[in-house]
């Protein structure tokens, strides 16, 4: 029963990230929420998360996420997606390039009460600084 939930419960989530609607955070996100990125970032609470997902949307105005598969287990999702934008504004001190970009990514949530309480991602963060030219491609 609890995986079923927990499927329900990612559902949800991925739902909301599409409906970019920040001001439904709070329906997903736990008070003590706890996101752990690549490179140590880290983000706690609605308020992180938040402003965590709001510098990206800011920096990629029509970001979309694709999620290819799923696996739920007990009281975590693991989700494997691709992201996908247009570099129209500043992320982490990077000007604007107005390249689109496309990278991979995944996410080891687990859930309480239907919300998010840990999130452990994984990102294509070569790909990604590749695509916006910081990088050679080869």
């Amino acid at each position: 029963m609890q995986t079923e939930q927990t499927r329900a419960s990612a559902e949800a989530f991925w739902q909301f990230m599409a409906s970019r609607d920040l001001d439904k955070a709070a329906d997903h996100i736990a008070a003590d929420y706890h996101y752990v990125g690549p490179g140590g970032v880290e983000a706690r609470g609605v308020d992180g998360f938040t402003g965590m997902l709001a510098s990206y949307f800011s920096a990629f105005p029509d970001l979309a996420f694709n999620v290819h598969e799923m696996v739920c287990e007990q009281d975590r999702a693991v989700s494997r997606f691709t992201a996908s934008g247009t570099h129209e504004g500043e992320l982490m001190g990077i000007a604007a390039t107005g390249r689109k970009v496309s990278f991979a990514g995944t996410v080891i949530a687990r859930f309480v009460h239907g919300k998010v309480v840990q999130e452990w991602e994984s990102l294509d963060e070569l790909a990604l600084m590749q695509q916006l030219g910081l990088l050679p491609a080869d």
